[in-house]
């Protein structure tokens, strides 16, 4: 009975073992599959810690790109800021010269403060208004003349200097009368050779040059209206009654090298009971050169809308002081033009 209880034994431990075999010999990976089964997991970890890693790339990306946009909005609000500032101060500050004939701002005008004076003083020492009417070469003279002689009589064409279209006399805005007209010959562009002025007083000023090279003739100037003025070479004003006024200085082509505004205009004052005026300049603009302002200047200028600049108030004293010499200039301008004026007639046969 004992030796059948331990051949069952035996018999069912033969059984397992044959059973373990079988299933090796037929799947013989199944040793392997808990190593595959960490190989996959391994690598779903590392393709989430990837992403991961990508997204942590990105955020930093999108984190910059929101800063850097933050940033330009700032400058930009900033910007419009500082512009819409600077609009409003100018609004405050400004008037339309034009506008009547009365000073048409409505607040207090400061007067520049003595630093500010200084310096425009100094800009306009280095101005000299006063103009001499130049001959020119005097040997070639007398060529030129008969010249624009054979302008003056309709018989050759000129060219405009500024479109460079071939006109006749009888093109220009205003025809010559040349009973009422004065004709001069002297060198307006300062090269040595003498210009051709034709005037009426009143609606027209015309400048001719003629050039022997190409022989050609040219209307070097054409000022427009009475308001204009020769001072002499290369210099040119002009006036509205002595309230509103502007120099030129000009260069060898007709061009202004140098500008100057200014212009006194009566103020309305319920304060006081008598009249009082606004004595009102600009710096001395250069053609190649824009005007420098100092903070403490911008802080006393006014925007002129009719003209587009910057102009200051002094003192009635102060502003003799800078332009006094301009009107001198017109004065002694037109005592030196009476000598050397021509009538048409004149001009033909003296």
């Amino acid at each position: 009975m004992k030796n059948k209880k331990e051949l069952f034994i035996i018999s069912i431990i033969f059984i397992f073992l044959f059973i373990v075999t079988l299933q090796v010999s037929v799947n013989p990976n199944i040793g392997g599959y808990e190593k595959k089964e960490v190989e996959k997991t391994e690598t779903v970890l590392e393709k989430n810690e990837v992403e991961k890693q990508q997204k942590i790339q990105n955020n930093q990306v999108n984190e910059s790109v929101i800063e850097s946009t933050a940033a330009n909005i700032i400058k930009y609000n900033e910007t419009v800021l500082k512009n819409n500032l600077a609009i409003k101060d100018n609004k405050k500050q400004s008037y339309d010269s034009f506008s009547s004939s009365f000073f048409p701002y409505d607040g207090e005008i400061q007067f520049v403060d003595e630093a500010t004076y200084k310096i425009i003083k100094s800009a306009y020492d280095k101005i000299n208004f006063f103009g001499e009417f130049q001959t020119g070469n005097t040997d070639t003279y007398d060529f030129y003349k008969k010249e624009y002689i054979k302008l003056i009589k309709g018989e050759v064409d000129f060219y405009d200097r500024l479109t460079g279209e071939k006109l006749s006399l009888g093109d220009l805005l205003y025809a010559i009368n040349y009973e009422e007209s004065q004709f001069m010959l002297f060198d307006m562009s300062g090269d040595g050779n003498p210009e051709l002025y034709i005037t009426d007083g009143a609606r027209y000023n015309y400048i001719f040059k003629y050039s022997p090279n190409s022989d050609r003739f040219i209307l070097w100037a054409n000022l427009g209206s009475t308001w204009y003025g020769l001072i002499g070479t290369q210099k040119v004003f002009w006036t509205r009654f002595q309230e509103n006024n502007i120099f030129y200085l000009l260069d060898k082509n007709g061009d202004p090298a140098c500008t100057v505004f200014f212009h006194q205009k009566a103020i309305k004052n319920d304060k006081i009971q008598q009249q009082e005026y606004a004595y009102m300049v600009t710096m001395p603009e250069y053609a190649d050169k824009p005007a420098d302002y100092t903070d403490a200047m911008k802080s006393k200028r006014y925007f002129d809308e009719y003209h587009k600049k910057f102009f200051f108030r002094v003192s009635k004293e102060q502003y003799y002081q800078l332009v006094g010499n301009y009107f001198k200039s017109i004065d002694l301008a037109q005592k030196q033009m009476q000598t050397l004026a021509f009538t048409y007639d004149e001009f033909l046969y003296k």
